[in-house]
């Protein structure tokens, strides 16, 4: 792999002056490491969770597999009567290095306020402990279980739909990549939002922010040398790094949102291109000025994707 080309140090598109607050009152130090990650992105619970959703219940359920128990958590609306609700399937963020279900589940889930949804989340296992495909293997034998099991949980088997933020944006992916090829489930939508997608690191965005903002490129290439290895297969399958994928014929509709100013962009925007090369109904956002994490768009999830 011949090194990417160096960019000059600023030669980057600028922060949003609204969201520069925001930004400086971010510690940088806590993306050094993957201990320091894990400190902050390990702190969400159950409590926490249902602190921020009193409208809704949560049961828990175990998914047995070859590798061992999964676990996942459903959300649903206390006031609700539906037997067949649209689902959402959320796969964590954490760089697929830390975080729990439980990570920012409040949040997300309310971005879809007035729709009644059934939210599931899955815990799957990290690296480096547990390099890849076990994030994958999880996730998608989870998605399985919710698809076989939609009528008990009130869930319309039709509209399902997978969501990965971050570093659950590749393993969101690689569900709806392996739900193709396996021809099941079959998928409503996949929504990924600023995804974590090539392990490379040779895009522009990825050189421009290679060592600044709250997720850089040096701090990408960790969480990745963690998944993959610090000295990568001779192949690297495109189910764990969607972005070496070449043919993404018949993938459902995909909502794809990511920030101007973040290593993430331009992996984002190729992919997005590639579907629309390959007939997918693809819808991009792009987000002048916003840093990695930001999460502007709760308004996008009241679109067509799961009503």
């Amino acid at each position: 792999m011949s090194p990417p080309t160096s960019l000059p140090e600023m030669s980057r598109p600028p922060y949003d002056p609204e969201l520069q607050p925001k930004l400086n009152g971010i510690d940088s130090s806590i993306f050094r490491s993957v201990e320091a990650i894990r400190a902050v992105s390990n702190a969400f619970s159950l409590d926490t969770a249902l602190a921020g959703l009193p409208h809704m219940e949560h049961t828990e359920h175990v998914v047995k597999t070859l590798e061992g128990p999964v676990e996942l958590s459903v959300f649903t609306n206390k006031g609700s009567t539906s037997t067949s609700r649209p689902a959402v399937y959320i796969v964590h963020g954490g760089g697929q290095i830390s975080g729990t279900r439980f990570s920012a589940v409040d949040a997300i889930i309310r971005w879809f306020d007035g729709i009644d949804i059934v939210a599931v989340c899955v815990e799957y296992r990290v690296a480096p402990e547990h390099p890849a495909p076990a994030a994958l293997n999880d996730s998608y034998a989870g998605l399985v279980w919710v698809f076989d099991n939609a009528v008990k949980l009130g869930i319309d088997p039709a509209r399902i739909m997978v969501m990965g933020g971050s570093g659950g944006g590749p393993i969101a992916a690689g569900c709806a990549l392996l739900a193709r090829e396996n021809q099941r489930p079959k998928l409503l939508a996949q929504m990924l939002v600023c995804p974590m997608l090539d392990d490379r690191g040779e895009t522009a965005s990825a050189q421009q922010f290679k060592d600044c903002g709250p997720w850089s490129g040096t701090t990408n290439q960790m969480a990745w040398d963690c998944v993959l290895g610090r000295e990568r297969p001779s192949h690297v399958d495109h189910l764990v790094v969607p972005a070496r994928a070449t043919d993404l014929k018949g993938l459902p509709q995909t909502f794809i949102d990511v920030g101007e100013a973040e290593v993430f962009r331009d992996e984002a925007v190729a992919y997005a291109s590639l579907l629309w090369k390959c007939g997918v109904s693809t819808e991009l956002h792009v987000w002048r000025g916003a840093f990695h994490g930001t999460l502007h768009s709760p308004a996008l999830c009241k679109s067509t994707v799961v009503d």
